[in-house]
């Protein structure tokens, strides 16, 4: 692969806390969406990333809401309805994965998606990162 082969995306969907720096040979730079579970709210590596956060609670949504107050100016976040959840989960045993579900969500948003990197996480018995 071209190392810069990911950067020339019109757009680039990151998940929780996967970063590029450190990574940038392999993973690329670019980041345009980032879809993250609350736990990692406030981690970015740019201030042009687009966060989206899946909401699976209650005690999730009012940590999203809290943060959204304290810090004003890393605004807009964005929520995935829990119908999107609902839809992306139809035909499965299991809820789908985050990068399960944005990965639908680049089906509906793009006219063609490449996805690098994805594979199931319970292969080997474990979850597996790049970092």
């Amino acid at each position: 692969m071209d190392l810069q082969e990911i950067n020339k995306y019109d757009a680039v969907f990151r998940f929780n806390r996967a970063p590029t720096e450190g990574y940038e040979k392999h993973v690329g730079t670019s980041t345009t969406y980032r879809f993250s579970h609350p736990d990692n709210l406030g981690f970015e590596e740019s201030p042009n990333e687009i966060a989206v956060y899946s909401v699976e609670s209650k005690s999730s949504l009012e940590r999203l809401l809290m943060y959204a107050k304290k810090f004003p100016d890393r605004l807009p976040l964005f929520v995935m309805s829990p119908a999107l959840v609902e839809y992306a989960s139809h035909g499965l045993t299991r809820m789908p994965s985050l990068g399960y579900t944005a990965v639908n969500v680049a089906l509906q948003m793009c006219r063609q998606i490449s996805v690098y990197g994805f594979f199931t996480s319970d292969q080997q018995g474990s979850r597996h990162h790049y970092y």
